[in-house]
């Protein structure tokens, strides 16, 4: 038996490290390339007066005829499907937290005051109840949660840092000096304001 030849090429490429990877993969080629290979699916479009936009809406509606109750009112139940990010006359956003409204009408006061002392650090009192759901107890309940979760200082309310950084075994030495770093700043800066 006789050996048979073939011709063999050789290509010699690059290792690639996943940093060039994740580069190559996020270039606009990369994804222009992976576009372009996606196969596309047709959609019809129905219009709203057509028989079959007709049926899907009849099949929305419900039948029974009684009323559903809603534990929410109207203006706070259309906020929670709002995606639209609102703003203040001053261009300051409305929503300073994760949260949405639905959330903060199904926690306790002291729930809520927690959740957003937290994601802002400095609230105004006025601020606070603007962003408090509608639902919202008397002040002085709302000005006694305050005084648990947060110091007045030059008429903001700000977060205590016990709120902030919270107590973990693991990390106690450090977590117990941001406190008195903290507690030592904001007194600082509470006896130069006299």
């Amino acid at each position: 038996n006789e050996p048979t030849q073939q011709v063999v090429q050789v290509r010699v490429s690059k290792r690639e490290t996943e940093r060039a990877k994740e580069l190559r993969k996020s270039s606009y080629g990369y994804m222009k390339e992976q576009q372009e290979k996606e196969s596309w699916r047709h959609v019809n479009f129905f219009g709203p007066t057509t028989d079959d936009s007709k049926l899907v809406l009849e099949s929305l509606i419900s039948s029974s005829g009684r009323e559903l109750e809603f534990g929410v009112n109207k203006d706070d139940y259309l906020n929670s499907l709002n995606a639209i990010s609102k703003t203040r006359d001053d261009g300051v956003p409305a929503q300073i937290t994760d949260l949405s409204r639905e959330q903060l009408l199904r926690m306790s006061l002291p729930q809520q005051v927690q959740a957003l002392m937290s994601a802002a650090h400095v609230l105004t009192l006025e601020r606070l109840i603007e962003l408090m759901p509608s639902s919202m107890n008397k002040e002085d309940d709302l000005l006694r949660e305050l005084e648990k979760n947060a110091v007045l200082l030059q008429g903001c309310w700000v977060v205590k840092s016990e709120l902030l950084y919270r107590d973990d075994p693991k990390q106690q030495d450090h977590v117990e000096k941001l406190r008195r770093c903290r507690y030592h700043i904001l007194s600082r800066f509470r006896h130069s304001a006299r």
